[in-house]
């Protein structure tokens, strides 16, 4: 999935471009040619939609506007579309979205980004047969750290 994004560099200057997703995480090709890889900048560089597909998809607001930075934390996941349990771990503002990690799901790259300016963290979660997007939630700090836990062995 493209989405066009408008770029900000921390000098100021302001570019346009396309935002995509592969097994390595987030890019942005720029309309002159230039590649942005979220593991080869700075802290600086930020983005925000263009695209209005997202506003109001899981928990973005409709209308906010948000300055996402590209620098990013990642893991692999499996996710399930269904929900996996029940349990309510975090509050409902986080739309449940841990509930969608499952044992039989189909591997997916979970995204962790800042937002510049705003205490919640987007969380992007994409398919990683095929690069497209399962879910885009704002959530917490405090919920993502369970993404970057290595899970334990279950003791019989």
């Amino acid at each position: 999935m493209d989405l066009h994004v408008k770029v900000q560099f921390p000098e100021g200057i302001i570019e346009r471009g396309i935002l995509t997703y592969s097994a390595n995480g987030p890019s942005i090709k720029l309309l002159n040619g230039k590649r942005l890889d979220s593991n080869s900048l700075d802290d600086g560089v930020s983005f925000s939609f263009l695209d209005k597909s997202l506003a109001g998809t899981n928990s973005l607001p409709v209308g906010n506007h948000f300055e996402v930075l590209l620098k990013s934390r990642m893991a692999i996941r499996k996710y399930s579309p269904d929900l996996s349990s029940q349990f309510e771990m975090y509050p409902p503002s986080s739309n449940s979205w841990f509930t969608h990690i499952s044992e039989s799901g189909e591997d997916a790259l979970f995204i962790v980004q800042a937002i510049k300016n705003n205490p919640k963290l987007l969380l992007t979660i994409i398919s990683l047969s095929t690069y497209g997007l399962l879910a885009v939630y704002l959530v917490n700090r405090y919920e993502v750290e369970v993404l970057f836990r290595e899970p334990r062995p279950i003791l019989n």
